[in-house]
């Protein structure tokens, strides 16, 4: 074999040892330090990935909690346990207090089943005691809102709630003074939403003032009390309706005056 060839293999062997024995000794001074850090980092990205799968349960938790809540007081529960996710505390709060008034409106206790005909009528104490409730939980979530446009539908919906509370108590002023802070809430970004409470609030007298009905002494005699007068039919449309009656003996009730 050649010198050259030799020397070259013989250097070769040099720098592979020498590349060999940097490595050793910087695995023995740093090697300890990096691979230390790269177990933080794993351990940190681990943290993170275990941080948003804890944060994507706790949510889906929420919303099913909320789904399967029926009564007012499990959708407080459900806003209170949840509070963290702004939007559905908000939302439970104003289902508890919508739950409460359409008890009210359908003059029938909290789970009540409306399809049977044995249920009972909703109490005055009971009715006065479910508007109060509606009115604390519709206040909070007003009270909740931090005038960004994220929460602007929750407290329109609130103000709404407050005034249909007060006109299911025949206030119709405090009904306006709601309406109207809905419509202002509203402002320009919901136009739809202004001119709706703005009908509202204009038709709240129209909708308080009370229903009366007639007596029955009032009401006009019914045509049907009065005698059968015997009518006669002409002839030729008596044939063209082949009546096996004779005319003499239909009647017909006397025209209404």
């Amino acid at each position: 074999m050649d010198r050259n060839r030799l020397k070259e293999i013989h250097q070769t062997d040099l720098t592979e040892s020498k590349i060999n024995e940097d490595f050793v000794d910087w695995l023995k001074t740093k090697g300890p330090t990096w691979l230390l850090v790269i177990l933080i980092g794993l351990a940190a990205w681990l943290l993170i990935v275990r941080f948003k799968q804890q944060k994507q349960d706790h949510l889906n938790a929420g919303w099913s909690a909320f789904l399967s809540a029926q009564l007012p007081g499990s959708l407080e529960d459900v806003a209170a346990q949840y509070a963290d996710i702004h939007g559905l505390s908000l939302l439970a709060n104003l289902r508890a207090a919508d739950v409460y008034l359409q008890a009210v409106i359908a003059q029938a206790p909290l789970g009540a089943d409306l399809s049977t005909a044995t249920v009972e009528p909703l109490s005055d104490e009971d009715r006065d005691t479910y508007l109060t409730r509606a009115e604390r939980i519709y206040q909070a979530v007003i009270d909740a809102d931090d005038k960004s446009p994220g929460t602007a539908l929750y407290t329109i919906a609130a103000m709404n709630g407050r005034a249909a509370v007060a006109e299911s108590r025949g206030d119709s002023e405090q009904a306006r003074h709601w309406y109207e802070q809905a419509a202002d809430r509203a402002g320009t970004d919901f136009p739809r939403l202004v001119k709706r409470s703005q009908d509202l609030a204009e038709s709240v007298e129209e909708f308080s003032r009370p229903i009366s009905l007639p007596a029955d002494d009032d009401l006009p005699s019914q045509a049907a009390s009065s005698p059968l007068e015997p009518a006669t039919i002409d002839s030729a449309l008596r044939d063209l309706l082949q009546f096996d009656e004779p005319a003499d003996a239909l009647v017909f009730p006397p025209s209404a005056p």
